[in-house]
């Protein structure tokens, strides 16, 4: 009997519901991934992403009153940190500099790479695609 692949495992950091939303229904068409978690707020967004163990996590940068680059930070500080991809509603410029600066693994536009995104995703988890413990 073969052992199947483990999901791949992505978190979702957005304040807004309905972008989150539009995330989880675009993924969903991907069946080796697999929503963790989700969070409206960097508080929130870090103690989540730590106890769930994602492999990837989609974050905005603009969390409410709080910041993703916080999230960021935070997440890029444990050995096995996920793969973080920007979904801003800022144009790369000093933005997406900056991120990746901070360790971000890839930064998208809000509105025209959703799709990118499905793509990034995809490629992550055939790569991360192992058998489940």
């Amino acid at each position: 009997m073969s052992i199947p692949p483990r999901r791949y495992k992505v978190f979702l950091a957005d304040d807004s519901a309905l972008v989150r939303e539009k995330l989880r229904g675009l993924f969903s068409t991907l069946p080796a991934i697999e929503i963790c978690g989700e969070a409206a707020n960097a508080v929130d967004a870090i103690v989540a992403i730590q106890s769930t163990a994602a492999d990837a996590v989609v974050l905005d940068l603009d969390l409410g009153a709080t910041s993703g680059l916080d999230v960021l930070r935070a997440v890029k500080r444990v050995a096995a940190a996920p793969v973080v991809i920007i979904l801003s509603i800022h144009p790369f410029g000093d933005f997406g500099e900056h991120s990746l600066r901070e360790g971000a693994d890839h930064y998208f536009e809000k509105g025209e790479n959703f799709d990118v995104i499905l793509d990034v995703l995809e490629r992550l988890s055939l790569r991360g695609a192992q058998p489940a413990n």
